[in-house]
């Protein structure tokens, strides 16, 4: 493959990720002698498409393979590894991207500006983003076990913290660096404390059950406010601008976010 062309690609996957499918390989293994066989598995696989440069399933492969050594210093032998790199250490290394929309399934590495949307789960492991500064999609905490931020100081879409039981979302207390977020912030019955340098929240903002009571920098609210019924008549609460209503509930509840 031509240099050119492989920096072309190199600077491709820097900015969009590397797209293609995930693919289920079902597996048996039969005994003929024995008249048996074990029950069949399924295993994931990642199949990269770049047939926008070209480029036949081999080739794809290769300057995937390429592009990490040169990026990372992490040798791989085959881009189905991609899929068990999500950390090293407490950080986060590769990303799957925009998981739930299977037509727009991509990797990337964590750094810098991530071009979709991410989940972060308790099995992944990780608890900074480190070197993430923006998100082009929705960011998403489930049974996290995320303690920071990080760099993070802009998401596209929307910001949500969820759980499956009843526990703590995440042991993240504030937004840090954070400053804009163009969809929803849903971070209701979180332990989070502090808004951070939070700007501009472009649609809704829920702080349902949770303890912040400080808007230092909150200038911009697109959608509703909804706000515990403490904060009723706080003066800081005034001085934000609220496209849509301040709407104030009588739940919070410090047995459920502790």
């Amino acid at each position: 493959m031509k240099e050119g062309l492989t920096q072309k690609i190199f600077k491709y996957f820097d900015e969009n990720g590397i797209a293609g499918e995930h693919l289920g390989v079902i597996s048996i293994e039969i005994n003929l002698g024995k008249s048996k066989f074990k029950p069949y598995k399924t295993t994931q696989i990642f199949k990269p498409n770049l047939s926008q440069f070209g480029l036949n399933e081999k080739d794809s492969e290769q300057v995937i393979i390429d592009y990490i050594f040169c990026t990372t210093n992490i040798k791989i032998s085959s881009v189905n590894e991609l899929i068990g790199m999500r950390n090293i250490g407490d950080k986060p290394f590769v990303l799957l991207l925009n998981e739930h929309q299977p037509d727009k399934i991509k990797y990337c590495l964590a750094f810098g500006r991530i071009p979709g949307s991410v989940i972060f789960r308790d099995t992944d492991r990780i608890k900074t983003l480190g070197n993430i500064e923006e998100i082009d999609g929705d960011l998403g905490f489930s049974d996290s076990s995320l303690e920071d931020l990080g760099k993070l100081r802009r998401i596209e879409g929307s910001l949500w913290i969820a759980q499956s039981g009843k526990g703590i979302f995440t042991k993240l207390k504030s937004l840090q660096e954070l400053e804009f977020v163009g969809g929803d912030v849903n971070i209701k019955n979180s332990n989070i404390d502090n808004l951070g340098k939070l700007k501009h929240v472009g649609g809704n903002l829920n702080l349902r059950q949770t303890f912040v009571s400080k808007f230092d920098n909150l200038e911009f609210v697109g959608g509703n406010l909804l706000l515990p019924n403490e904060l009723k008549g706080a003066s800081e609460v005034s001085k934000i601008k609220v496209r849509g209503k301040i709407k104030f509930f009588n739940d919070r509840s410090l047995e459920d976010i502790v």
